[in-house]
Parts: structure tokens; sequence; C-alpha cells
């Protein structure tokens, strides 16, 4: 069994799992499964507080062909890409793909309505205040202000000016870029310093055990491609792989339960949530607002004219909530501005529902066994936004 103490003078806490002798245990306080954004940062937080810990992420400091594999799927029904291409699976997670766009919910996002089923959280905005002003931090953000008109006063530009919005109909927001922050590099040497946190690579998760009353996680089970094995023990489990894999883990986990971890109430799995983008339609401005750089993220990316207190921003056009619910959301981000006329903005996105049904396989690591994925889906697409109850089942 591995405890602290088997790990006691090393140089650094990143572990490869593949050179773990086969059917070793592990025993932990904390168990993170997933190295990715939410799990690199609350094992930094665990660090802090000196609480033994240990991550294990799936695949290694760099993509390899292999474990983005363990990724793909099959879908039938309306194409939806999923699996292969559109995830990363190393080290960093989705950080590693991310274009760095920041900005925090609206208050709006809070509220139930009507038109949406099991729509409306339990607390709101305010809730979630401190908890923003610590992720700026942790995504190198600049300061917590999102108004429009504070980031054109900053930056003092006749090119960066926003645009007026007399309608009441349609309005501005601002998101921030972090540059971006990519959580498997920037924050590794932080991490092989670390005395309380152990990061295991090429660590796959293939199944979880509860207890016998099924209240609780006790053990992870590990495999390695080349099929190498190890479990993890801990008093706390935290899934930190993302809305796909935490499913499929939970899911898949059924020799105690059949339908699989905390899934009861057969909620594991759905109310996936995506954001596609799509071309509705284009806007021309008039004489005098062409080539505003505010809103231009294709030629004004993270640009140097767009940018104050030592932070880049872009703005973006959105529906005002007095539009609900027959356009529910939108937002909009123009990829340049150079010939956009018009008088005034008007802009009507109808709303359309679609279903879908999704099959996926995945092959658990090293065990050869085939697992299933059954995704029923209802989407309501405005242009931007997209909420989608799904759901997936592990057969």
């Amino acid at each position: 069994m591995l405890g602290r103490q088997d790990w006691t003078g090393t140089t650094h806490m990143f572990i490869d799992t593949r050179q773990v002798n086969d059917g070793r245990a592990l025993v932990v306080t904390v168990c993170i499964i997933g190295g990715g954004v939410a799990g690199l940062t609350i094992a930094r937080e665990l660090e802090a507080h000196g609480i033994d810990t240990c991550v294990l992420e799936s695949g290694g400091f760099e993509p390899d062909d292999a474990t983005r594999d363990l990724c793909r799927g099959d879908a039938t029904g309306m194409a939806y890409e999923f699996a292969d291409g559109c995830r990363a699976r190393f080290l960093g997670g989705s950080s590693n793909c991310w274009g760095g766009w920041s900005r925090p919910l609206d208050p709006w996002d809070f509220e139930r309505r009507d038109w949406v089923p099991h729509s409306g959280w339990p607390f709101g905005l305010a809730h979630l205040m401190p908890y923003y002003e610590r992720a700026h931090s942790v995504l190198r953000l600049g300061p917590l202000n999102f108004d429009p008109g504070f980031w054109e006063q900053s930056i003092g530009r006749r090119d960066v000016r926003r645009i007026p919005m007399a309608s009441g109909r349609v309005r501005d927001t601002v998101s921030q870029f972090s540059p971006p922050v990519r959580f498997g590099r920037h924050y590794r040497k932080e991490l092989q310093r670390a005395s309380h946190v152990r990061l295991f690579l090429h660590a796959n998760v293939t199944a979880l055990l509860s207890d016998r009353a099924c209240t609780r996680i006790s053990q992870a089970r590990v495999q390695t491609l080349e099929g190498k094995s190890m479990t993890v023990a801990a008093r706390v489990f935290i899934l930190a792989t993302g809305g796909i894999e935490n499913a499929r883990l939970l899911l898949a986990s059924n020799q105690q339960m059949a339908c699989g971890i905390g899934n009861r109430h057969d909620l594991v799995g759905r109310y996936f949530m995506d954001h596609p983008r799509m071309q509705a339609g284009r806007v021309r401005f008039a004489p005098g607002w062409t080539r505003n750089k505010l809103y231009d993220i294709k030629y004004n990316y993270q640009s140097r004219a767009v940018k104050a207190h030592g932070q880049h921003v872009a703005a973006q056009f959105a529906l005002t909530p007095k539009r609900w619910p027959a356009n529910v959301y939108s937002m909009r981000a123009f990829a340049s501005v150079p010939n956009f006329r018009a008088r005034a903005v008007r802009v009507h996105v109808r709303c359309f529902a679609a279903s879908r049904r999704c099959c996926t396989r995945t092959s658990r690591a090293g065990a050869g066994a085939k697992k299933q994925a059954r995704c029923c889906a209802t989407r309501s697409t405005p242009f931007c936004m997209v909420s989608r109850a799904c759901s997936i089942r592990a057969s």
C-alpha cells in the first residue's frame, strides 16, 4: 500500500502511473479525478491547506493519439461533435484548447423561466461574486468590472467606441480575455513543489466503488493503457473530468447499483449544456461607426488597441431580457466591421427545436470492454447559446 511515507524525499509530485508496480494501492484524504481547470484549481487550494491529495489524470504532459482515442465515439441522429477533436485529454484539460473568453453569468441566468422546464437556481449571482474575484486571479484576468462604459472610457480611443442602443431591445456586453492560462503548463512548477499533492499521469479511472449502503464512494479503480492497475481509497472523491466524462464514469460504475452511482433519480447525464455558434444574418452600421475595434474579434482578438488595465477585452451584442421568451437569448460578436452601415439595428432570431438521439461507444482503458452511452436531447437554439436536456446511459 502506498502511503505518504512512500513518496517522502521525491524531487517532484508528478508520477507516471505506467511506472507504478501493478496492483498497488494508494490511500489519501482527497482524490481528485481529472487534471483540468477544475481539478488543478482544487488541488492548489488543498495544497495550500496542507491536505493530503492525489490527482488522477488520464493523459500526460502533452497530447497523444492513444489517450485521445478514449474520447472517440459514434453519433447517430443529428450531427453533433462531442467525442474526437473537441476535447483535450491531457494535463490542463480544456484550458489547452480555450480561447480565453471570460465573463460572469448575468443575474437573470439564475431566474426561473416559465417556458424552460426545471429552470432556476437555488441562489443568485451575489452568491458567486466572492468566487469570481478569486477566479480572476487564477485565470489572470483584470478588474472584476464588466461594464462596457468602464472599458470604453479606460481605453479612450476613437476607434474603440460603444454603439448606441436606444431601442432597449439590444444591449452590449464585455468579455475579458485570459492570456489564456494553460493550466498544465502555467501551474506545473507550482505543483512540482507541492508537499501534499501527488499527480498521477496516464491514470485512467475505469470504475468507482461505493460502500455497502451505496451512500459514498470508497475506492477508485485505475488502469493504464498498457494494462497496469492500481486502486485509490480516499475519504473524499472529487469528479473533475467534465460534463461528459463525469456522467460516463458514474453510469459505468454500476457494479453495485445497476443505474450507476448517484443516479437513483435518473438525472446523471441530463441537462447537458453546450454553446454552438451559427451565422443568422449580417448587420450594417451607418458611416462613422465602421471599423470599430471594440466589437471586432477577427482582426482585433487580444489586440493592444482594445486593452486597458493590462487586460484585453471585446464587446458583443445581446438581446435584453425583456425580449424573452420569443428570442430566449442571443449574443453576437462580429468577425469584422469594416463595411457595416444601417440607420438602425433590428434583430429578430427565431428559435427552433430539434430532437436527436446519439449513441457513443468508448473503450475502457486496458479492459477491452465496450460501453454504450445513449443521449436524448431536446435543443432550443436561439443564436449563440443553447440549452440541452441530455441523457447518457451506459449498458
